[in-house]
């Protein structure tokens, strides 16, 4: 049975959707500089939010940071899970000469039944697609070097007898010469990026509006003001936008939202509606999916669990604005969001 709770809503939108969102919107190497200077937990709890819950900057530990080849794995580890599938730990493995590139985000899921299975290992990629490789350990067994062992695993380079000490382990990094190395970077750099908060601009518009949307304002506005935040999101070099509800009543249990926004290009942009509830055990009604489909979407499939289409006239306000008002309003009538808009940039 997975958890309704504000926490747990809060735990699973943090780590499987929004800390990955960021991550592979390009934001990975603020994010990287972040946990070389141990400042990783400052960057998810603006991303956790401000709640009632007793989390702070010391609940995200920078567990490992190691390096196999020209491979690098890093190990955050995360506030308690309550039910499956919130992860325990977070593992960010890439190539170090191409980290953008080749990012995967790994999660150490909390099992349905802990008495009898180990963590699950997941994965989450840079189209919000999951993928579940089932347990990677005995019931209560979880450690982070058997989460490191099964991402080693996972990602072809499987330790043996003969190897696990030598070509096939992970060495910590030597955080002297990463720190070098960071010096050397910054020297080379002629505009150097400012170190930024993957959350600053937390439900605020790009350029500094603090005034929020709810979800009950006619569709017509919410989509205006969605297309300006969006314009905005272009000039200030940010390409993610999602708007959320903390809770919406159109299913059969009370859930969480969210309608997510992708700048790919001038001409493109990619729009999502969550579409995957099996968190909360319920689902949008197959009878409501042909109305998405009218509309353009692609309806959810084992790869891609959203609403999802690639808008391919982007630069166009007016039909994108009437278009996205049409969709907010069958979201309105189906998913039935309600309170204030949440908006995250990346």
């Amino acid at each position: 049975m997975t958890s309704i709770s504000s926490y747990g809503q809060i735990h699973y939108f943090t780590f499987h959707r929004i800390l990955p969102a960021a991550l592979f919107g390009g934001e990975l190497s603020s994010f990287i500089r972040a946990c070389e200077s141990e400042l990783q937990g400052s960057i998810i709890l603006n991303l956790w939010g401000d709640t009632e819950f007793n989390v702070s900057d010391k609940s995200f530990p920078l567990l490992f940071d190691g390096l196999l080849n020209e491979h690098r794995l890093i190990v955050i580890g995360l506030p308690p899970p309550e039910d499956t599938p919130q992860a325990r730990l977070i593992g960010l493995w890439f190539d170090s000469r191409d980290p953008d590139g080749t990012l995967r985000y790994f999660v150490s899921e909390k099992p349905v039944e802990e008495d009898f299975f180990g963590d699950v290992l997941g994965e989450w990629d840079r189209e919000g697609a999951h993928k579940n490789f089932g347990p990677y350990c005995p019931a209560d067994k979880m450690t982070s070097g058997a989460f490191i062992a099964a991402i080693q695993k996972r990602c072809g380079f499987p330790a043996t007898d003969k190897t696990s000490n030598k070509e096939n382990a992970i060495k910590p990094v030597n955080q002297d010469r990463i720190r070098q190395e960071v010096r050397n970077r910054i020297a080379k750099r002629i505009d150097v990026e400012q170190e930024t908060d993957l959350a600053s601009e937390r439900q605020t518009t790009p350029d500094g509006d603090s005034e929020r949307i709810a979800w009950h304002s006619d569709s017509s506005k919410i989509a205006t003001d969605a297309v300006a935040r969006l314009r905005n999101l272009q000039q200030i070099g940010k390409s993610v936008m999602i708007f959320s509800a903390e809770t919406a009543d159109g299913l059969q249990s009370t859930v969480s939202t969210y309608l997510q926004f992708k700048v790919l290009n001038k001409k493109k942009l990619l729009v999502e509606v969550q579409g995957d509830y099996s968190y909360w055990g319920v689902s949008v009604p197959s009878g409501e999916w042909h109305n998405f489909a009218t509309l353009g979407f692609s309806t959810p499939s084992s790869i891609n669990g959203n609403f999802s289409i690639t808008y391919k006239d982007f630069r166009d306000d007016e039909p994108l604005t009437v278009w996205l008002s049409q969709v907010i309003r069958l979201m309105q009538q189906v998913i039935k969001p309600r309170g204030e808009i949440g908006i995250r940039f990346f």
